[in-house]
């Protein structure tokens, strides 16, 4: 048995239904830019974090001879131990 949206869907022509999706695609990426706004600069910075941490574990390692990614390497570092020390 389908749902309402399958029944929607089934009565729409192809053109349509591309229409609604996308708009409906459009509508799910406007919430997802707001709700990024609206993410704070600890949860962002968390957020680097884990996939910094992620890239660890999964040994993905920065070449070391490249200046430029050891000095930003070096600036996470600094912003990590900044945001870790007690307030």
């Amino acid at each position: 048995m389908g749902c309402a949206y399958d029944i929607i869907l089934i009565k729409m022509r192809k053109k349509e239904v591309v229409n609604y999706l996308k708009s409906r695609w459009e509508a799910v990426h406007e919430i997802e830019i707001e709700e990024l706004r609206k993410t704070s600069l600890k949860d962002r910075f968390d957020l680097t974090l884990a996939i910094f941490d992620l890239g660890k574990n999964l040994n993905l390692r920065a070449k070391r001879t490249d200046s430029e990614t050891y000095d930003i390497m070096k600036k996470w570092r600094q912003l990590k131990d900044y945001y870790s020390e007690p307030k």
